[in-house]
């Protein structure tokens, strides 16, 4: 079995999702260390890596078009991010407990969020085309 031993490369921290991109040529990863990295398969070399939390980031999804990334954390935001750039162009706030999903509509309009205290949904996540 080979494996992609780029998931390891967060040292800090215990990684706690993964998501392959739809091409299949990235896997992102969310990890205890506050950050998010855009992996290359099948080598794990790291591409990118998001930052900007001050908690743990819980989980991560691409976006059907493969064109956003959104994450989840435990400081309550949910998180939209450029997959090209790992520029975060949207802190979606509400949550009044920490993020522990996140999840696409099958057109990448649309992102849910699952929380300890309820589910939201964020209408028009602005780049499914």
């Amino acid at each position: 079995m080979d494996t992609l031993g780029g998931v390891r490369r967060h040292k800090e921290g215990w990684v706690n999702s993964v998501a392959y991109s739809p091409n299949g040529v990235e896997v992102v990863s969310g990890s205890s260390d506050d950050t998010i990295r855009l992996l290359e398969v099948p080598d794990g070399m790291l591409r990118r890596k998001l930052e900007g939390y001050e908690y743990s980031v819980t989980s991560v999804a691409y976006s059907p078009s493969g064109v956003e990334i959104a994450s989840g954390s435990g400081d309550w935001t949910v998180r939209l991010w450029d997959a090209l750039s790992g520029v975060q162009h949207h802190k979606l706030e509400g949550h009044e407990g920490k993020v522990n999903s996140v999840a696409y509509s099958p057109n990448g309009a649309e992102v849910v969020s699952g929380s300890s205290d309820d589910m939201r949904w964020v209408v028009n996540s602005g780049r499914h085309k």
